[in-house]
């Protein structure tokens, strides 16, 4: 909740997409709460950006060890 909370204020303070950590699912509750805003919709929507690039991250990443390992043979 510490997370979202923060968030909110970088909301109020930048108007616009504010960054949320992968697997916030704990915050749901709250997050429903945003979504009642006018400006919730942005916020979902870069939440889900955000998430999407971090994972695609995590796989190059990932994918970048395996290589990595298979070269070494």
């Amino acid at each position: 909740m510490a997370i979202v909370g923060a968030q909110q204020e970088l909301l109020e303070l930048r108007g616009n997409i504010v960054p949320i950590r992968p697997g916030f699912m704990q915050d749901m509750a709250k997050l429903a709460e945003i979504a009642g805003r006018d400006d919730g919709i942005v916020v979902l929507i870069g939440a889900g950006m955000l998430m999407l690039a971090e994972e695609i991250r995590r796989l190059r990443v990932q994918r970048n060890a395996v290589q990595g390992f298979t070269y070494a043979y």
